[in-house]
């Protein structure tokens, strides 16, 4: 299996913005200064830049805390993060012409999304690459029901980078 080429943006769907926090936090311990483009779906006074803030706070506080050498490693620099809300449309759940069109599009390609989340997030990347060719573009695709404890109870976490480690193995964390 290949390796991805690094990308020049990660798109992602917001609602409680807990994906686009961990995603932040996660790009940063791994080193990856990846600018992440969050798509809000939902009203503005849950998805917004404030509330993505308190996330990461709370989440670099979890790593200083729970992680040997926690604190240097939470000191690193975040990607940048955009967040979008022109795919929002007339409200909480209310599809728009462009998530249509864009789970339609997906839908060929084999991509099975929805109309109100993932599907805005698609049209989203869909204009960005439009404005942006050549540029390589990474979905963070939220919708999923599938239970993929199968596929990855075998694989081996050590293939991580080694700052990963211990979310996996925790017999010596303290509660």
């Amino acid at each position: 299996m290949g390796e991805c080429p690094k990308p020049d943006a990660l798109f992602v769907t917001v609602s409680s913005c807990g994906t686009v926090a961990g995603l932040l936090v996660g790009l940063s311990l791994a080193g990856l200064s990846v600018p992440v483009i969050g798509i809000r779906v939902v009203d503005a006074w849950m998805a917004n830049t404030r509330h993505v803030d308190w996330l990461v706070w709370g989440l670099r506080r979890l790593v200083r805390r729970r992680l040997p050498g926690g604190a240097d490693l939470a000191a690193g620099p975040l990607p940048s993060f955009t967040l979008l809300h022109d795919y929002f449309g007339g409200g909480y759940g209310a599809p728009t012409a462009q998530s249509e069109l864009a789970v339609e599009l997906a839908k060929q390609d084999g991509l099975r999304l929805e109309n109100t989340y993932t599907g805005k997030t698609f049209a989203a990347i869909g204009d960005w690459g439009r404005r942006n060719p050549g540029k390589i573009a990474v979905f963070w695709n939220t919708y999923n029901g599938v239970d993929l404890s199968s596929v990855v109870g075998g694989l081996d976490y050590h293939r991580l980078p080694q700052v990963f480690w211990p979310f996996f193995d925790t017999s010596g964390l303290s509660r």
